[in-house]
């Protein structure tokens, strides 16, 4: 299974490879981190590393066709306002396209991006 928009299940081996990518930050204690993900599921797993932090806050992706809630633009809106007080924006996406959120984020801000794409397994 893929972890999408809060699914119950997370392809284990995909969560591998972004922790494989992500630990040398992650081992980095004199650093915070914010972590912004579609998946709340996935956000508790950086729960072990201290220099992690996070909100468990409904979001949604404004540029799907979707049901758009007040309150998940609300707070869609405030991961783009933290995003753009970061010193460097590291993303990481399952798709082809990667994450015009970040992205664009780094664009107007002017902030350094990395990008990783890691296909779904």
């Amino acid at each position: 299974m893929f972890l999408l928009h809060n699914s119950e299940y997370i392809n284990e081996e995909f969560v591998n490879e972004i922790f494989k990518y992500l630990k040398p930050l992650l081992d980095n204690v004199n650093s915070k981190y914010l972590i912004l993900s579609d998946n709340y599921k996935l956000k508790i797993l950086f729960s072990k590393f201290k220099n992690c932090v996070f909100n468990i806050n409904p979001i949604t992706h404004l540029g799907v066709h979707s049901t758009l809630k007040d309150e998940n633009i609300k707070n869609t809106l405030i991961d783009f306002y933290l995003m753009c007080h970061s010193n460097k924006i590291y993303s990481i996406s399952s798709y082809g396209h990667g994450s015009g959120f970040s992205k664009w984020c780094s664009v107007i801000y002017n902030i350094p991006y990395t990008s990783k794409i890691i296909l779904n397994a």
